[in-house]
């Protein structure tokens, strides 16, 4: 079971995960969150399939990951539903953190569909 401030990378990409690409976002995730102090406990890749995204984000939670984070699966393409597996599991919307980091990440991720998210924990 995870700890009260430990972090899940989830890396959505079918390439990555087939040994085609690196996985450079989900290494360079891990490595700031533990710059920031934050204890990385898991770093898993994925397919694109959104049961299997589904399917990751409930172990995380069921873990009691404070934090989750995914990577990959957000552009326009079929293949492409981590979005919407991620709303089947959150609570709330965080709409602002989302439209940050596509501001910040430039015109190439003005396509990017992204969601931040909360969701509040059993006891």
């Amino acid at each position: 079971m995870a700890g009260p401030h430990d972090v899940l990378v989830i890396t959505v990409s079918d390439r990555v995960a087939h040994g085609d690409r690196p996985n450079v976002a989900g290494e360079r995730l891990v490595e700031l969150w533990t710059e920031a102090g934050w204890n990385v406990t898991g770093a898993v890749i994925i397919e694109q399939d959104e049961e299997t995204v589904l399917a990751a984000l409930q172990a995380g939670l069921a873990a009691r990951h404070l934090v989750l984070i995914t990577c990959g699966g957000t552009g326009v393409m079929a293949r492409d539903r981590t979005p919407e597996a991620s709303r089947r599991v959150i609570t709330r919307e965080l709409v602002g953190v989302a439209e940050h980091l596509r501001r910040e990440g430039g015109p190439v991720h003005a396509v990017v569909r992204s969601v931040a998210r909360h969701r509040r924990r059993r006891r």
